[in-house]
């Protein structure tokens, strides 16, 4: 299932390349997603190498040492270099101590191919120096040119911008041509005959070639990579349309390095080289800091040296980016800190506002309850009024009629000639008694229908031994009868004492008497005045 996803993976990239070329960002995703998982392809690597490794024991014939070896030789040789030279010398040894020529020959240009890994290009030529042309056995041909070219490639690159590159691209040239001579369509080194035709003016060739022989390679593999990236070199970056095209062929080229786990490749670093050219920072120094990390892993030194040449650009690129991200970050921050200070202090405005509001409603409420206290007061006032009203013109009108009365009765004891009687109705008080009688059962009967809990209220004022009971037949006492009177608003000693015909040393006498049997002496008076609310 794992393989038949990375051919999905790969053949999508090939529609994408050759069909719309624009779905990029699709292919940088599988890449991100594939570096995610290097660990796992290198597991899986490890696995294979130290499977191959156990078929190694002292029980082996030479040859199938030397077999063993040269399983491991292809599984180190783009993964570890130290390793992969250790297996390629011991095979030497293998092939010289039994005299197979045509192992000597192989094991020899394995040792050519991984000094050129390594960058040691002058030992690697005088390696393949000494080997006698005319003795390397026909199936080895192709692998002796292609040596030979790939270390001149190298050269070309390595002595960049310098008189010495046209003349090692041309050698590597020549060799391509040699190789022409004995590789078959079908061999998949036949990928390296497609640089007689990158420096020319007719590229499709190359990209024909090279697109032909990509399409029967496996996706994912180590050659599969190699010729991606070759292909990759067949498209200009000056050219938006090739641009995008040879950028495409690096990233699959790339994705089938990782999975074959390669750390001698070139794909990655260039990539990232032409993302810094299109200011993609954060991925070009990410798949620069890979590409480093893998050449400094496998010891490559044409690949550290290429790196060393732009890394530092992008790492400072990189760098000045994330200082210019941190910048921006700060003033966030700062301008983040200001929005949570001035919502703070509008929080502690709102808040204190509320307080202010609800301490305002509470005073509105406090006063609303005056309001209708004072409203309840006023309305049991007017009802008082209106009762002592009624009483007042009941009462002068019984006055009134006791007054004719009692003038009737005089007139007609002075036409009987009754004077007499006359003078002694006019001294006795029985009259004026009875009547002030009747004003205080009118005022007691009319202040107790107003109040009619007077009574029980007023004791309770008094201390459980100092109670009032009216007798029998009164319905209030004289001390009852003054704070009645207070309780209705007359305070004042001798306005109690005109109303109630006493002098004002005895209603003050009744009130400090009474007070004095009070609970609370300090506020009797105003506790009497609030009785019936």
């Amino acid at each position: 299932m794992r393989r038949i996803a990375t051919v999905i993976i790969f053949l999508s990239a090939a529609i994408v390349m050759r069909a719309a070329g624009n779905n990029i960002d699709s292919l940088l995703t599988v890449l991100d997603r594939t570096l995610e998982l290097r660990d796992q392809y290198e597991q899986a690597t490890q696995a294979r190498i130290d499977s191959t490794r156990q078929a190694l024991s002292a029980d082996l014939t030479p040859e199938e040492e030397y077999n063993v070896n040269k399983r491991l030789i292809s599984l180190y040789r783009s993964y570890r270099y130290d390793l992969a030279m250790h297996y390629v010398v011991h095979n030497r040894e293998l092939a010289t101590r039994a005299g197979d020529h045509h192992k000597i020959v192989e094991s020899q240009l394995d040792y050519s191919n991984i000094l050129l890994s390594g960058g040691m290009y002058k030992e690697a030529i005088e390696n393949l120096d000494a080997i006698d042309r005319k003795m390397i056995p026909d199936d080895l041909l192709a692998d002796y040119y292609l040596c030979y070219e790939q270390i001149y490639l190298h050269l070309s690159i390595y002595a960049s911008g310098t008189a010495f590159e046209p003349e090692y691209w041309k050698t590597s040239l020549s060799y391509v041509d040699s190789l022409r001579t004995v590789v078959p369509e079908n061999s998949n080194n036949y990928f390296a005959l497609s640089r007689i035709y990158i420096t020319s003016p007719n590229r499709e060739l190359a990209r024909n070639l090279l697109g032909n022989l990509l399409g029967r390679l496996e996706p994912g593999s180590h050659g599969y990579a190699i010729v991606a990236s070759t292909l990759a070199d067949c498209y200009s970056e000056a050219v938006p349309e090739e641009r995008l095209k040879r950028k495409g062929y690096l990233i699959i080229s790339a994705i089938s390095d990782i999975r074959s786990t390669v750390k001698e490749y070139v794909s990655l670093s260039n990539l990232s080289a032409l993302l810094y050219a299109e200011r993609d920072i954060q991925r070009a120094y990410r798949y620069g800091t890979i590409s480093l990390e893998d050449a400094n892993f496998y010891n490559a030194r044409l690949r550290r040296m290429e790196m060393t040449t732009f890394y530092p650009i992008i790492e400072r690129a990189y760098k000045t980016e994330l200082d210019n991200k941190n910048s921006r970050l700060e003033k966030s921050v700062v301008i983040i800190s200001l929005l949570a200070i001035l919502m703070l202090s509008l929080i502690i405005y709102v808040t204190r506002q509320t307080f202010t509001l609800r301490s305002t409603r509470k005073a509105l409420m406090e006063v609303n309850g005056r309001l209708v206290d004072t409203n309840k007061s006023l309305v049991a006032a007017n009802k008082i009024k209106e009762e002592y009203l009624g009483r007042f013109l009941s009462m002068c009108s019984s006055y009134i009629n006791r007054l004719e009365r009692y003038q009737s009765l005089i007139n007609t004891k002075l036409t009987a000639g009754k004077v007499e009687e006359v003078r002694i109705m006019a001294r006795s008080s029985n009259l004026i008694n009875y009547e002030i009688a009747e004003f205080y059962r009118s005022f007691d009967k009319a202040f107790l229908h107003l109040y009619p809990n007077f009574i029980e209220s007023f004791n309770a004022l008094l201390r459980d031994e100092e109670r009032l009971d009216p007798k029998a037949e009164e319905l209030l006492t004289t001390e009852m009868r003054i704070y009645a009177l207070v309780k209705l608003g007359i305070t004042d000693s001798a306005s109690i004492a005109k109303f109630l015909r006493y002098s004002a040393n005895t209603v003050y006498t009744y009130r400090h008497k009474i007070r004095t049997k009070a609970r609370d002496k300090s506020t009797f008076e105003e506790d009497v005045r609030n009785i019936g609310f």
